[in-house]
């Protein structure tokens, strides 16, 4: 699911860069919120002090993406001159950036294996809040000047289902068997033979595994040069 989740976040940084249609990306900024959601779903059971930084990343990414939603359907709400639904997505934009920040804060603390970083200060984090500010300053603007819409207390609810651009896993299948491979063969073997391994010393043991030694990835201050912030390395 997480990694499902993953490639998408690339269909979405495409979708920006190629300036779809700001109702597409909306869809499929909510369509990866819920991947993201599920994915930190399964990982509820787990002990906190071991994947409490996963559950925070997933945490993050699930309210992250929401308020890209947010932030592009308000735009879209825009173009079609509802003015007071995109004053109401902003503003609900701008809450979900704020409990993604939060997370991020809760990220870079949070026990758990791992590089530990701040998300907050990356290109793509940052580029939120002005984006929700600036749709919201021109909702309100035009809807000042020329709607005068109400602005609803409910929010316009976020497109789940894009319909198409949505990363899909490949389903996997078996190998053939290779054709030496006959019953004949496999009844020929004699597992009289065979001595096992003592198993109980392994389960046993009382050695702590040892954290594998992750490549250190170094933020760098230079944003980059294009719309979503996001760099592909």
């Amino acid at each position: 699911m997480q990694a499902t989740a993953e490639a998408q976040e690339v269909v979405i940084a495409r979708a920006i860069e190629m300036k779809h249609d700001p109702g597409l990306i909306s869809s499929l900024a909510a369509h990866t919120a819920s991947l993201f959601a599920k994915a930190g779903d399964q990982l509820t059971s787990f002990k906190e002090e071991v994947f409490g930084r996963w559950k925070r990343y997933l945490q993050l990414k699930q309210h992250f993406y929401l308020a890209y939603g947010y932030a592009f359907l308000g735009e879209a709400l825009l173009k079609d001159d509802k003015c007071g639904e995109a004053v109401r997505a902003c503003k609900e934009g701008i809450s979900e950036f704020e409990i993604a920040r939060d997370f991020a804060s809760k990220y870079a603390s949070a026990p758990g294996p791992g590089t530990r970083i701040k998300p907050e200060d990356h290109t793509c984090f940052k580029r939120i809040k002005p984006l929700l500010l600036r749709h919201l300053e021109k909702a309100e603007r035009e809807n000042g000047f020329i709607y005068h819409q109400k602005v609803p207390e409910e929010c316009p609810k976020l497109e789940s289902d894009p319909g198409y651009g949505v990363a899909k896993p490949d389903p996997f299948q078996y190998p053939a068997p290779a054709e030496i491979w006959t019953p004949a063969v496999y009844s020929s073997f004699n597992l009289s033979k065979i001595s096992m391994p003592d198993f109980s010393k392994i389960f046993k043991s009382k050695k702590e595994l040892q954290l594998v030694n992750e490549e250190k990835i170094y933020q760098s201050e230079k944003d980059p040069n294009n719309s979503s912030g996001c760099v592909i390395s």
